[in-house]
C-alpha cells in the first residue's frame, strides 16, 4: 500500500535542502532534528531515491534527482500555500502585508526609495523586505514565501517563474582613479586582458562575466573573487584591479571614500535585465499588481532618465584620437 508523502515532509526536506544541514534546518523551522530526519528518510523509501550526499566537510549535498524532487516540491508548495491566499483575500479576513524579494546587490540601490515612494502613494499597505542571493529568493518565491522577486534575468526558470524585464543595463569597467585605464572613454575585452580583475563572486553572474570574454576567445586574469560587491568596489579604487558591473550608482565612491571611474565596454555585448520575477500561473491581488507597475516607473525612470541603460560603444574616429592620447599621457 501506498505510504504517501505529506506536505510537512516536504516542507522538511526543503528546509533542510535550503539550509544544507538538518541542524540549521531544526533551529529555522523548530523541529526537532530527529523528526526531519525521519521525514527525509521517508521521502527517500517511498521514491526509492537517495536524496543527498553526505559530506563531513560540506554538510548536506542534493543528489542530482534530488535537485529534480526539490524543485517539484517547491513547486507544490507553493501551490498549496497560494491557496490560503486566495481564501483569505475572497472572503477577506486578512490582509497581509505585501512580501518583497530583492537580490542582495540591488537592495541598497533602489530599494529604499522604491518603498518610500510607494508608501506615499499607498499608505494602508505593509510591505516586508526579503533579502537573499537569487537562489534563496527563487526558492522562497516557488515555495510562496514572497509575492515577487526583484533581480536580474539570468537563471530564470521561465516553466515555473514569469520574468519581466524592465531596463536592460550593458556591462561596464570599473578602476580607479589612477588606473592606467582610467582616462579612456572606452575599454576593449582584449586591453583588459592585460590587468587584473578583481570579480564579484555572484551565482551566475560569475559565469556572465566570463562568458564575454569566452565569445572573443579572451581569458580574462582574474586576480581575486569577493562575495562581498561593495568590498569588490573598495579594491578596485585601492588600485587591485578593474572590475565589470552592469550597475550604476548615483556616486561613484565607495565606503571608504576613494574614487571610481566608470569605462565604456567598446562593442556590442549581451546586457543584464533587471525585472520582476513572479510565479507562473498564480494570480495576484490588486496590491501586487499596484506593486508591480510602480516598480517598473521607478526602475525605468531611475536609469533611463539617468541615461544607464543599455546601449553599445564603437569607437568612432575621434574616440580613436583621444584613446592614443591617453596611451601617450
Amino acid at each position: 500500500m501506498l505510504n504517501r508523502i505529506s506536505f510537512r515532509q516536504m516542507e522538511y526536506f526543503v528546509s533542510t535542502a535550503q539550509h544544507g544541514s538538518i541542524i540549521v534546518a531544526s533551529e529555522k523551522i523548530h523541529v526537532s532534528p530527529p523528526s526531519i530526519s525521519a521525514a527525509i528518510s521517508h521521502i527517500e523509501s517511498e521514491l526509492k531515491v537517495k536524496l543527498f550526499i553526505r559530506q563531513h566537510a560540506r554538510g548536506l549535498l542534493l543528489t542530482h534527482i534530488g535537485e529534480k524532487i526539490l524543485k517539484e516540491c517547491l513547486f507544490i508548495l507553493g501551490q498549496t500555500y497560494s491557496l490560503y491566499t486566495l481564501a483569505s483575500e475572497y472572503f477577506g479576513s486578512t490582509q497581509r502585508s505585501l512580501h518583497i524579494g530583492c537580490h542582495h546587490v540591488l537592495t541598497p540601490l533602489i530599494y529604499s526609495d522604491i518603498v518610500h515612494e510607494f508608501k506615499l502613494l499607498h499608505q494602508d499597505e505593509e510591505i516586508c523586505l526579503i533579502d537573499g542571493h537569487h537562489d534563496e529568493l527563487m526558492n522562497a518565491l516557488l515555495s510562496n514565501k514572497v509575492d515577487m522577486v526583484i533581480t536580474s534575468h539570468l537563471e530564470i526558470d521561465h516553466d515555473l517563474i514569469c520574468f519581466e524585464p524592465i531596463v536592460t543595463l550593458p556591462p561596464q569597467i570599473l578602476v580607479s582613479e589612477h588606473h592606467p585605464l582610467a582616462k579612456m572613454n572606452t575599454v576593449t575585452l582584449q586591453e583588459l586582458t592585460q590587468f587584473p580583475m578583481i570579480l564579484h563572486d555572484s551565482p551566475y553572474y560569475m559565469d556572465y562575466c566570463t562568458e564575454l570574454f569566452k565569445q572573443h576567445n579572451l581569458l580574462p586574469n582574474i586576480k581575486e573573487t569577493y562575495k562581498n560587491y561593495d568590498l569588490v568596489r573598495t579594491m578596485v579604487a585601492n588600485g587591485w584591479g578593474y572590475s565589470m558591473t552592469n550597475l550604476r550608482h548615483k556616486l561613484e565612491h565607495t565606503l571608504d571614500g576613494k574614487k571610481l571611474v566608470r569605462l565604456a565596454l567598446e562593442g556590442d555585448h549581451a546586457p543584464v535585465s533587471i525585472g520582476l520575477a513572479t510565479l507562473s500561473g498564480v494570480n495576484t491581488n490588486e496590491a501586487i499588481e499596484n506593486f508591480k507597475r510602480f516598480c517598473h516607473d521607478f526602475i525605468s525612470d531611475y536609469y533611463h532618465k539617468n541615461h544607464y541603460a543599455s546601449c553599445s560603444f564603437n569607437l568612432t574616429p575621434p574616440m580613436q584620437e583621444s584613446r592614443a592620447k591617453a596611451r601617450l599621457n
